[in-house]
């Protein structure tokens, strides 16, 4: 498994919140944040700047930013190249959470929808959906006291 988290993500709040939510959850993967969709597909692809694969793994996960530039580029290069995901989980963010757009974000080949603003609670259920994907400072009984965090 590979345990980088790829995080695409075009505004620095939301960056800074998605780093402390993690921490909030236990969550220790390392984290490489990207602020648009053409920069994301060449981190995914290992095109220069991102050719050396031992600094710059494929993600075991990609928490895409649906509202950041090119964004559908990312999916859409997801979906069809050889291989597709490769085991990677992809989840989209957004905070429209129209059926359509969650729809729409299923049909390119996300895995999993996380509505904006997210809380600890709604990362840490996350978490626990997608066990295998993330290296933890504490066990699963320990992190749920983040739950009553509302941010």
């Amino acid at each position: 498994m590979n345990n980088e988290i790829l995080l695409a993500e075009d505004s620095r709040d939301v960056q800074i919140v998605f780093r402390n939510t993690l921490k909030k959850c236990g969550v220790v993967n390392p984290l490489v944040t990207l602020e648009d969709g053409h920069t994301t597909v060449a981190y995914l692809n290992g095109d220069p700047p991102f050719k050396d694969r031992g600094k710059n793994g494929v993600p075991g996960v990609l928490f895409l930013d649906l509202n950041m530039p090119d964004s559908e580029e990312v999916l859409n290069w997801i979906q069809n190249r050889p291989g597709g995901k490769e085991g990677m989980l992809v989840i989209v963010m957004s905070p429209l959470d129209s059926v359509d757009e969650v729809s729409h974000a299923y049909e390119l080949g996300a895995d999993t929808f996380l509505s904006e603003p997210f809380t600890p609670p709604e990362m840490l259920h996350l978490v626990d959906t997608f066990p295998g994907q993330w290296i933890r400072t504490a066990p699963a009984a320990t992190l749920r006291s983040w739950q009553h965090l509302t941010s």
